[in-house]
Parts: C-alpha cells; sequence; structure tokens
C-alpha cells in the first residue's frame, strides 16, 4: 500500500505554551457492553482532561446503533465521562468479509469499473482517515487494526491498543508499516503480549506495556456509607453483601460463584452479581429455583455512573477465574481487567483467584487470594470473620496503590509514546 506524504507525518512538537493537539480516538464497539469499549472512552475522557482537542469516532453495526439511539445523550452517564464529540461511521459487510463469494463479486466490481468508487463512499475507515486528514488531527488513538492503516495512509500518526493474543490478519497487515513514522506504537497489557509483538516485527521502543486504569474521581466523589447506598440503589439491609461487578461471560467463573452461595451456611450473607443481561442470569436464575437457593441477587447492567456506588455498597468484592473454563472471553495469562482496579479504587475487600498478570498490581498486602483452581468460600469466610481495622487496612493499601493506575496517567504515557504530548504544570 502507498503511504501519502503530501502532509508529513512528523509533526514538530507542540510549544510549551500552545493549549491543545487534535486527537481522534477511533473503535468500532462504541457504545457497547464491552470493556474496551469503556477503555476506549475512558481514554478519551482523559486525553480531554489533559486539555486536548478530542473527538471521537465509531464503527457502528445495526445493534450498535439501536443501542446508540436508546441511549442518546445518556451515553456519557454510560460511561462515566465528560461529553465529548462523538461521530458515527455505518459498517457495510463487504468490506470485511473476504472470503464471502457475493462481497468478492462487488468488491471486484468496484475495484475495476468504478475505480474504488463504493470503496471510497462506504468503507468507514477510509471515510474517518480522510475526516482526520481534513481536520487536521495530530494524532489517532486506535482501537482497531483497519483505521489504523487508513490513518497511517493518509500520514496521521497512530497508536494501536491491543491486548489480542491471537495474531491476527489485521494485526500483521497494520505491523508491517511498524517502521513508518506514521506508526508510533502499539500499547498493551503484559510483557507476553510485547514479546509476541516484537517478533511480528515492531520495535520494543515502540511497544508500551501499561495495565489498565481507573478514573479515581467517580469514586472518590460517592459516600462510604453502606447503608445509605444500599437504600439507594434498592439492595437489601442487614445482611453482609458479597458482590461482582462486571461481565457474566465465559471465563468469568460465574459458577464459582453459584456454588460459593450454595455452599454458604451463614444466613445473613447474600451473593449480588451487578452487570449481566436477562438472558445472562436465565441459566443461574434456573438453578436457584431447582437447588432453593435464596442467597443469590441478579442486578442488570449498569452504566459506569453507577458502578462505584454498587461497588462500595458491598462488604467484600469478588474476582474469580476458572482457568478450565472453555470459550473464556479474554486470555488469562495476559488480563489486566479493569474491574480489579475499580474495586481497588472502591476500598472494599478484594478476594480474588491471582492470575500471572496479576503479579505486579495486586499482593497480600492489597488483597485476600488464593491460586486458581481453589475454592473461594473459605476466603470468603475468613475475611468476614476479621474485624473492620484488620479489613480496613488492606482496604486502604489497595486504594493508595491504585493511585499510580489512572486513566489521566496512562494517557500521559500513551501521548509521550506518540511524541506529540504536551506539559502541563498541574500535577496529574
Amino acid at each position: 500500500m502507498i503511504i501519502d506524504h503530501s502532509r508529513p507525518c512528523h509533526k514538530e512538537r507542540k510549544k510549551q505554551e500552545q493549549k491543545t493537539v487534535s486527537i481522534a480516538v477511533i473503535a468500532s464497539s462504541i457504545p457497547s457492553r464491552w470493556a474496551n469499549s469503556i477503555n476506549t472512552m475512558k481514554h478519551a475522557d482523559a486525553f480531554s482532561k489533559l486539555g486536548h482537542k478530542v473527538k471521537i469516532y465509531s464503527i457502528i453495526n445495526d445493534m450498535q446503533e439501536d443501542l446508540r439511539n436508546e441511549l442518546h445523550d445518556a451515553i456519557y452517564d454510560w460511561y462515566g465521562i465528560s461529553p465529548i464529540p462523538i461521530n458515527y461511521h455505518k459498517t457495510f459487510p463487504f468490506f470485511f468479509h473476504t472470503n464471502f463469494l457475493p462481497y468478492k463479486g462487488i468488491r471486484w466490481l468496484d475495484r475495476k469499473i468504478f475505480r474504488n468508487a463504493f470503496q471510497a463512499k462506504l468503507n468507514p475507515h477510509k471515510r474517518i482517515a480522510e475526516e482526520c486528514f481534513k481536520a487536521g488531527v495530530d494524532f489517532a488513538y486506535c482501537r482497531g487494526f483497519f483505521p489504523m492503516i487508513a490513518c497511517m495512509q493518509k500520514g496521521i500518526p497512530c497508536v494501536i491498543e491491543t491486548h489480542g493474543a491471537i495474531i491476527s490478519e489485521p494485526m500483521k497487515k497494520a505491523f508491517a508499516y511498524s517502521n513508518h513514522d506514521a506508526f508510533r506504537g502499539v500499547i498493551t497489557i503484559s510483557e507476553s503480549l510485547k514479546s509476541k509483538y516484537i517478533a511480528e516485527g515492531v520495535l520494543a521502543e515502540k511497544i508500551l506495556v501499561k495495565h489498565d486504569a481507573v478514573n479515581l474521581s467517580l469514586f472518590d466523589g460517592v459516600s462510604n456509607d453502606k447503608k445509605t447506598l444500599r437504600s439507594e440503589l434498592g439492595l437489601p439491609l442487614g445482611f453482609k453483601l458479597i458482590m461482582y461487578v462486571g461481565s457474566l461471560k465465559p471465563g468469568k467463573a460465574i459458577h464459582k460463584i453459584v456454588e460459593a452461595a450454595n455452599a454458604d451456611s451463614n444466613s445473613f450473607h447474600r451473593y449480588v452479581l451487578v452487570g449481566g443481561t436477562e438472558n445472562d442470569f436465565k441459566q443461574y436464575r434456573n438453578l436457584c429455583t431447582e437447588r432453593g437457593m435464596q442467597k443469590l441477587i441478579f442486578v442488570s447492567f449498569q452504566n459506569n455512573q453507577l458502578v462505584p456506588r454498587y461497588m462500595k455498597a458491598a462488604d467484600i468484592l469478588l474476582l474469580p477465574y476458572d482457568i478450565e473454563e472453555t470459550q473464556s472471553v479474554m486470555d488469562m495469562k495476559t488480563t489486566s481487567p479493569i474491574k480489579l482496579f475499580e474495586y481497588m479504587a472502591s476500598q472494599r475487600p478484594i478476594v480474588a483467584h491471582l492470575l500471572p498478570n496479576f503479579a505486579s498490581v495486586l499482593t497480600e498486602s492489597d488483597a485476600w487470594t488464593v491460586p486458581l483452581g481453589h475454592k473461594i468460600l473459605p476466603l470468603i469466610e475468613k475475611v468476614l470473620s476479621l474485624s473492620d481495622q484488620e479489613r480496613k487496612k488492606k482496604c486502604d493499601q489497595a486504594y493508595q496503590k491504585v493511585q499510580n493506575y489512572t486513566y489521566l496517567k496512562r494517557a500521559r504515557c500513551i501521548l509521550d509514546l506518540a511524541q506529540i504530548d504536551k506539559r502541563p504544570d498541574e500535577q496529574i
């Protein structure tokens, strides 16, 4: 592919006194309930809070368009961020399903007869890249390889955030540009992923390894009064609430929580699952009915603005995993979940299965952990038997540690990688 050199890619670093640079945040999952969607929007918010001019470009399918229409202006509460302009682009499948014969025919006609006019008009990645080019965007933060490639072809400096352990064809195509100046770098969440990308030809100095992060202001502004929070959220009073907040997709070991609830003989314990859809809950509701269980409470997916309130209403927050669970939605050897840092920010006791990539973040001084495969109920009972002061000590240590894992600090590191960050005087 030919890169457009009509605009120099190597832009001079902005002068200290200049207030903003123009940043495009480009993703294909906004709005959605997926963690990468939350991660993307939190970064857009952080870039904006650092004083930059930010615009979000979202490539959406029919399902995401339905959710967008449902949310409308409430999308900012959904993600727990300040308002930022969002430009939506509809995707068309014949650009991406390369092996489906009718789509091949459409692309052939477009190329041979119409000189790629359809692609220029309808391909969302190329449309976004053209818009960014015309708008004079200084830098693009991408959560997809196709928009990154399209932007680099326009000479727009780009970084790609990817947590992918599987080397896909789109990844290979993007990494083929890694020695070009428009390719500013890769952001990922583990050293093992970095090694994979180096093996694909990306220079080590162009890869930034950073754990996920948290927006502390969402938590610091919430009361620590559990009784008040439970009353406001409709959660039961007079019980110890053992809570999980997050996706109920495969790999999240929800069955481990159900097992613990079923084996727990204390009538004053309740297990709360926050974050699923009614379809996600169905199998667990049926199981509760079969076994006569009354300890599980189901709370549907909540917007990100409300998540801190639920977490702070809990007595214990659970982070279970089952490495043997099939069809997991993440790689357990490399995952760095947003939920971990939100739990730490909530100042509530954490009971977790210890995954390999947690070791540099979560220790015995911050949380109560067990190896993968171990039951979590004995640890839950141990934590609840401790004094308030003993529990508070670890919670405080976790809260102090999470100060180093904010989106503002992560965004600054990304901008350093992209070589365009301004240096404001304020502390982050």
